[in-house]
């Protein structure tokens, strides 16, 4: 593979014309910078063959094919065979907003100053624009789509890649290592990146992460907080939940933390 400035990982399984329609997205991009990896859970031959048609007219694309654990087994093989600075990962029945999306983004060089970027993207058929600029007390309360993140690879270097403990949320855990970190320079760009299907994985409540962030991660966040942090912190709470179940909240939290 030809090292790239930016990686596009695709994991897939079976979408069939949905993966052609990201595909086409992605081939009618004016920025010309990157490599594609499509990292097929052995699908159907229909689907990989939507695949490899596409693959065979790229020399930046390549087509994997094999039975993985899951979908960030999938991501995580697509990360160590990616060559590229910055990685991106888009599901497989979502597509690119427009074809001047990613030139867009990396013509803004303010990017190499941070670590990981964010812009938004547009839900499912509702066609909401998802979310804005998030800390990391809104990220306590929902995840960033990862169809609108771009990740330099040597975070994966640095904090390890996604944790397949976690089958449907390992990207939700991840971004908020990241926001907790004091060495992770990360910026919000406004710009809506691409369509959300809505339909993924992370849809599934059933993760074990969905209960460790009631205990274990919000209370390794805030313990690194300073005292106005978690004031900050407390009083956000306080106006969306009310005082009481906001003050039990914390109690809860600094009697997990005293147990541990």
């Amino acid at each position: 593979m030809i090292d790239k400035q930016l990686s596009i990982i695709v994991p897939n399984y079976n979408s069939g014309e949905l993966l052609h329609k990201l595909l086409r997205s992605i081939e009618l991009q004016t920025y010309v910078d990157y490599e594609l990896l499509i990292v097929d859970n052995d699908s159907e031959s229909s689907t990989k063959e939507i695949a490899k048609q596409y693959c065979d007219k790229y020399d930046n694309w390549f087509f994997f094919s094999e039975k993985d654990h899951g979908i960030y087994d999938a991501i995580n093989k697509g990360i160590q065979l990616a060559s590229g600075r910055w990685i991106y990962i888009i599901g497989s029945d979502d597509y690119l907003m427009n074809q001047n999306v990613l030139y867009q983004l990396f013509a803004n060089r303010r990017i190499e100053e941070c670590d990981m970027f964010y812009g938004d993207v547009l839900w499912g058929p509702t066609g909401a624009k998802y979310d804005g600029k998030f800390n990391w007390i809104k990220l306590f309360e929902k995840n960033i789509c990862h169809q609108a993140i771009f990740y330099k690879k040597k975070l994966f270097e640095s904090f390890g890649l996604y944790n397949m403990r976690y089958p449907q949320l390992a990207d939700y855990e991840f971004n908020l290592k990241l926001f907790n970190s004091a060495r992770v320079n990360i910026r919000y760009i406004n710009v809506v990146i691409a369509y959300f299907s809505g339909t993924g994985v992370s849809r599934d409540n059933n993760d074990p992460f969905k209960k460790e962030l009631s205990k274990r991660v919000k209370w390794e966040i805030l313990r690194n907080k300073n005292i106005l942090q978690v004031a900050r912190y407390f009083l956000y709470q306080s106006v969306k939940k009310g005082l009481h179940p906001a003050y039990l909240e914390l109690r809860y939290l600094i009697s997990y933390g005293k147990q541990g």
